[in-house]
């Protein structure tokens, strides 16, 4: 019943599963929250373009969130592999 608990341990193992990358949360709470990603089979085939590229990704992750939580979150990539970081890193905020 913990929305923490459910992306924890159903969300994350999913999106891996998926084929989507793999999801470690750097911080999380019913406020938002910080993961990162590895792996990303959005951003690794754009590597080195100079910006964030990881759109789908922001949408998956605004869409689980607000189906766990219950609300509308703000999505904002920090880091990216197209822009040559070594993960792409979300922080996640209510709107």
């Amino acid at each position: 019943k913990d929305p923490v608990e459910v992306f924890r341990r159903i969300s994350t193992a999913s999106f891996q599963w998926a084929g989507f990358g793999r999801i470690d949360i750097i911080h999380l709470g019913d406020s938002g929250g910080k993961i990162a990603i590895y792996d990303s089979f959005e951003c690794q085939v754009e590597k080195v373009i100079g910006q964030p590229y990881g759109a789908l990704l922001r949408g998956i992750i605004a869409g689980v969130f607000s189906a766990v939580f219950g609300k509308s979150f703000q999505i904002e990539e920090t880091e990216c592999l197209a822009k040559g970081d070594t993960r792409c890193v979300f922080e996640i905020r209510p709107k």
